[in-house]
């Protein structure tokens, strides 16, 4: 838990819905791409997030 004086860091928006608005990043997960270019974009910014997590995980102060 988090308390009040400690600031917590998000790095993703992802991982601010995750926290703070569930429901919607659960309907958002499971809606399906409706065409080619959609789908690439989606797995474009899902490779991008793994980079980022990846990086931060090897560079944590």
């Amino acid at each position: 838990m988090v308390k009040r004086n400690e600031i917590r860091v998000f790095y993703s928006m992802i991982e601010f819905k995750k926290k703070y608005l569930p429901k919607s990043f659960e309907k958002q997960k499971s809606e399906k791409p409706k065409d080619v270019r959609e789908l690439g974009i989606i797995w474009a910014k899902e490779s991008m997030e793994k980079i980022r997590n990846e990086l931060l995980k090897e560079y944590e102060w």
